[in-house]
């Protein structure tokens, strides 16, 4: 009974979370409730970097004092240093709460395993792995990050079942429903920065934006156009909307002089180097900027470079029940020779969702063993 009742409020916590989702970056999502009981007391969500924690916003959402039996349900282990915030740790502890139930624990070393011992030693019973893999998946990027130290470069895929992203022609709308964009959009709101090629400029002429319910959120543009051909569309929405500032176009060193005469001084137009120098330039450029999480929507040929030097970390894969049985529409990507299936780049960790007709698998990619 204890564990359901952990359960419920922990999803409960998840929930709140939420409520901060792509607002938090470079800090994760975290949500807070107190409960005595089956009666919830407060709740509380991190909402922007350099803001009050979750927690600290469940206290103050109190409007009576702390009972002896309630207990705080945080989907992240609470912070134990100072910061641009105080310790959530000493928070808690003022506050009197006596019992803590903890989701994921933090990646981050300076807090790993560090708050729940704080509690302890105050005298508060604190657990920790309640919907660990469910508070986890709250934090993607903020995880992958304190694990590695680099940016997860994460790519999106939208695919018939024959697994063709476009016709010949470049055409791709729509490829799945209007379910499966929505959730495309809550991922873009998640992720700080996304990236396409020019082909996907030229072919689509996306926003790249964010569109939740009334409200428009623009994560950092990137668009890869090694030749300079965005040269000869400078009205493309990404050129030109109240978000062009939030975009940088990457062009080779040759077309670069091209490049900048021809587009809005607000967008920044980069160097970069040829493909074996690629992701490492990638993954030093988003680390500069204090980006670590970046979105990569395609072309194939971008897809393929990244795949090719094993830079992508995670895949979203939506997949409509569609056929086009046709060669020469686009695949997903190319340029791997396989002698056998187990050379195949495979996919772990695997979540499955449900979006209309159209299915959704998501999980860590995982490369073959380099052959030495």
């Amino acid at each position: 009974m204890q564990i359901e009742t952990d359960e419920y409020w922990m999803r409960r916590a998840i929930a709140v979370a939420r409520k901060g989702w792509g607002g938090t970056h470079p800090n994760p999502s975290v949500g807070a409730v107190i409960v005595d009981g089956a009666e919830l007391l407060a709740e509380g969500y991190h909402a922007v970097a350099g803001g009050p924690h979750a927690e600290v916003e469940a206290i103050r959402n109190l409007t009576g004092p702390v009972p002896e039996s309630a207990t705080m349900y945080v989907t992240l282990e609470p912070c134990s240093t100072q910061g641009r915030t105080p310790a959530c740790t000493d928070a808690i502890i003022r506050a009197g709460i006596k019992r803590v139930v903890v989701g994921a624990l933090d990646d981050d070393a300076r807090h790993r395993g560090q708050g729940l011992e704080i509690l302890r030693n105050a005298g508060v019973q604190a657990t920790a792995g309640v919907l660990a893999d469910e508070c986890y998946d709250l934090n993607l990027i903020f995880h992958f990050y304190h694990s590695t130290g680099r940016p997860l470069i994460a790519a999106k895929v939208a695919t018939t079942i024959d697994g063709r992203t476009a016709v010949e022609s470049g055409a791709s709308k729509w490829i799945t429903g209007e379910k499966s964009r929505q959730n495309v959009h809550e991922w873009r709101r998640y992720f700080p920065a996304i990236a396409v090629g020019a082909r996907t400029v030229l072919a689509d002429d996306p926003a790249l934006t964010a569109r939740i319910g009334s409200r428009t959120f623009c994560p950092a543009r990137l668009i890869f156009d090694r030749s300079g051909r965005l040269a000869n569309v400078p009205d493309r929405r990404v050129l030109t909307d109240e978000f062009r500032d939030r975009t940088t176009i990457f062009v080779s060193e040759s077309a670069l002089p091209k490049v900048k005469s021809a587009l809005p001084s607000e967008v920044d137009i980069v160097a970069f180097p040829h493909e074996p120098l690629f992701r490492d330039f990638l993954l030093e450029w988003l680390l500069e900027r204090g980006l670590h999480g970046l979105y990569v929507e395609g072309g194939a040929r971008l897809h393929s470079l990244l795949f090719a030097q094993r830079a992508v970390d995670y895949l979203f894969a939506y997949r409509a029940p569609k056929l086009f049985l046709d060669q020469n529409a686009r695949p997903v990507g190319e340029g791997m020779r396989l002698k056998d299936p187990t050379e195949a780049i495979t996919v772990d960790q695997c979540r499955h969702e449900v979006f209309g007709a159209d299915q959704l698998l998501r999980g860590k990619v995982c490369y073959p063993k380099e052959v030495e």
